[in-house]
């Protein structure tokens, strides 16, 4: 009978020991999870940002919209931003698209065009008009992995888009 209680006890404790066992790997999982979403969305916010920062002049802003941002110099150089497809895609001189980040929630992520005030220039996209008041430009991406979803936002100040035309000291 002793015996019996002691087996018993031992099946418990085994038991318990699994249990926490199981857990401490379920948390570890989690935590690669979380980074590998965090670094997904960290490196597409931050490479977007850099390109973009990168423009010299707002008459290249070619077309702006919710999901796309292309710029064209004057030496058919293009360079589009694509939020849409799940992911976010880096076109340039209108080759084949390359995926910066994937796992994107597109119906979430986006570009908004913002004037010298702060104020949000709308309708999308925006007409050549529009297009001149540009003072800085706000991404926001949201990416999910496996039920974890991030949203990082940031400003973006392309050089020269806010001191007006371009001067021959801008190059």
């Amino acid at each position: 009978m002793e015996l019996v209680m002691v087996m018993v006890g031992m099946g418990i404790v085994g038991i318990i020991s699994i249990n926490i066992f199981v857990l401490g790997v379920e948390i570890y999982n989690d935590v690669i999870n979380h980074k590998e979403t965090v670094n997904a969305n960290r490196l597409a916010v931050s490479r977007t940002a850099r390109e973009l920062n990168l423009q010299r002049d707002k008459n290249h802003l070619e077309i702006a919209s919710a999901s796309v941002i292309q710029f064209v110099t004057p030496i058919i150089d293009t360079l589009e931003y694509d939020l849409s497809d799940d992911q976010v895609s880096i076109t340039k001189n209108n080759g084949s698209k390359r995926g910066i980040a994937d796992n994107v929630i597109s119906n979430i992520s986006n570009f908004s065009y913002h004037d010298s005030t702060g104020s949000e220039l709308l309708p999308l996209p925006l007409s050549t008009s529009l297009r001149d008041n540009v003072w800085f430009i706000k991404l926001k991406i949201q990416t999910g992995f496996l039920g974890d979803t991030l949203t990082l936002e940031t400003k973006v100040f392309p050089q020269n888009l806010n001191y007006g035309f371009r001067m021959p000291y801008h190059d």
